[in-house]
């Protein structure tokens, strides 16, 4: 519930249909560092904390760019295959 759209000062939601297994579309999700490699508008995606790590996963920190926009982002909620926020 702390995450619902009306309690965020911001939310985005991206849809796109797929071709592709759920499992496969979510590999990609978590896998930060290579949004830039199909996201256009995604950059310098750097993990603050979980440096070691090639996911994300709860707790995570990372800063990134994007729209000219540099931002410091943390997953704060995590279902393994579900949802990300």
């Amino acid at each position: 519930p702390e995450f619902e759209p009306s309690r965020c000062a911001v939310h985005v939601r991206n849809e796109l249909e797929i071709a592709a297994p759920a499992s496969n579309v979510w590999s990609w999700l978590v896998h930060a560092r290579l949004w830039p490699t199909y996201y256009n508008n995604s950059h310098n995606v750097v993990f603050v904390t979980d440096t070691e790590s090639s996911t994300l996963r709860q707790d995570t920190r990372f800063t990134w760019r994007t729209f000219d926009v540099d931002l410091q982002s943390q997953v704060r909620e995590y279902v393994e295959g579900e949802r990300i926020a």
